[in-house]
This record gives structure tokens, sequence and C-alpha cells, in this order.
């Protein structure tokens, strides 16, 4: 089965249920991002990190755009599509984001969240899927973007060679340090702590790269690793991270590209519930 044809099959394949539960899965994954804090250079509840464009009530406005999206994408996806049709709908809501909220807050968890919800919907196993429909949505890259830019630049290949690996920092990284950590006893904050201390020791964030060079992927990996050792020895991790996020405004550094692979970890970990 080719994946153009796994994209036409999704009405006999997928029972609406199921689609309302990956649906879920991927709103509930922004809204545990977001929820998380503090967060580094990030937008939470606390304040609005590197990003004084943006604010907590912005965000929360932006989540509720992104469950019309995918609606949108697998209403297109039960009638049968194709990529080009796929990519106009992640188009639109880009452009709705931008006049809706004046800011690109969620476009990488656009791409990411639909590239997810093709995978879990058409595909039997959610790692090849990605690989598939990953391979078929960057058949074309944009290279009008900031993230383009740094990738070019740094010589890196960023979220789209995540993408194109099944997203290893995810399944490889995140979950299982998100998940023995919960087995371990941790409540929810600390283990997602842990998770995102190692995607930043990992993660290429063209973010980052794009604020602070190579200066800020660095710092990133270095303060991945205090998070790691904090959360590990028992440490005040909450203190750690007030620290931290003084330290990246004080840069303008931030760190998008981890953020929308903490929202892709608990959204992979709530879909692993379901199915």
């Amino acid at each position: 089965m080719t994946p153009i044809q796994s994209l036409t099959q999704l009405k006999s394949s997928s029972k609406s249920k199921d689609v309302e539960k990956v649906i879920s899965a991927l709103v509930e994954g922004a809204v545990r991002e977001l929820e998380l804090s503090p967060k580094p250079g990030l937008v939470d509840v606390f304040d609005h990190g590197s990003h004084p464009d943006l604010s907590y009530n912005i965000m929360v406005r932006s989540i509720g755009l992104l469950e019309l999206y995918f609606a949108e994408m697998a209403g297109a996806l039960r009638v049968g599509t194709d990529v080009s049709e796929l990519r106009k709908i992640a188009i639109r809501a880009e452009e709705r984001m931008m006049r809706e909220c004046g800011s690109n807050t969620h476009r990488g968890y656009i791409f990411l969240g639909g590239i997810l919800l093709i995978s879990a919907l058409c595909f039997d196993n959610l790692r090849e899927g990605i690989k598939e429909t990953s391979a078929m949505f960057l058949e074309t890259v944009p290279t009008a973007t900031k993230g383009s830019g740094a990738r070019a630049q740094y010589k890196v290949k960023g979220i789209i060679g995540e993408c194109l690996l099944g997203l290893p920092a995810v399944f490889d990284e995140a979950i299982p340090a998100y998940t023995t950590t919960r087995a371990s006893g941790e409540g929810h904050s600390t283990s997602a702590y842990y998770a995102m201390g190692m995607l930043m020791q990992i993660v290429e964030d063209t973010t980052a790269l794009h604020r602070c060079g190579e200066a800020g992927l660095n710092k990133l990996k270095r303060d991945g690793l205090k998070i790691e050792e904090c959360v590990m020895s028992g440490g005040d991790v909450q203190k750690l991270l007030r620290g931290l996020n003084k330290e990246f405004v004080e840069m303008n550094l931030t760190m998008g590209g981890v953020a929308d692979l903490i929202a892709v970890t608990f959204a992979v970990c709530r879909i692993g519930q379901e199915f």
C-alpha cells in the first residue's frame, strides 16, 4: 500500500471515535506544554519568557484554533485527499492563526500535529507513518523561513531531519524519560521536566540558532543536562528553571522546537494509551 493510497482510505479504516481521540490527544499535548511552568524562554502561566509579543491568553486562543485545524484535516482524510490539499489546509490554519493571534504562536505544532494526525489515522505503525508522511509533505520545503535560514547557515537538519527519521528525539529519548520517571513515582511536572531536559540536549533547535546562534544551542544543551541532573538528584527543579528563564530572557533565547516536541511527547503518550 502506497502512502497516498493510505491517505485515501481513512473512511473505511478509522472509526469516528478514533479520530476524536487523536484530535483530543493533540490538543491536550499543546495544553500540557503551555501549562508546564516555569519553562526557560517560553510562554507559561508565569510570564511570556523571551516572547514579548505573546502571552498566556494568546497561546490559549491559539490552542483553541488547533482543534478546528485538526478537525479540518481529519475531514479531508475521511473523504479522500492528496498531499497538496492537506498542505493548503495547513497554510489556511497558519493564516488564521496569524490573523486571530497576531503571531506565529503554534506554527511548528501545526506542521508536527498534522503529521502526527495523519500518521495515527492512516498508518498501522505510528513511527513509520511519521516517516512516510513527512517525506510526502517535505518533498517541497519552504526556503523563506527563519528555520530554513538557520538550517542553511548552521548546517543542521532541525525538525525536518527529525520528522524524516520518525521523531527519534521523541520516541527514543523524551517518551522513555517521561514514562520511566512517572513509573518511579515522580509526578507529571517533574517527569515532564526530565523529558524536556533530554530534548534540550539533543534537538537542533533552529529557533535558538536563529536568536542566538551556536552559543544559544550550546546553552540549551548545557542547561538540559543541568535539568536532568537536578531531577535525578532530587533537587529543586522549579528554582533551577526560574533562574534559567531569567538567563534566557536576558539573552533573548528561546527553544520553540523543544516546546513543540514536548507537546508531541504528551500527545503521543495519550495516543498510545488510547490505541
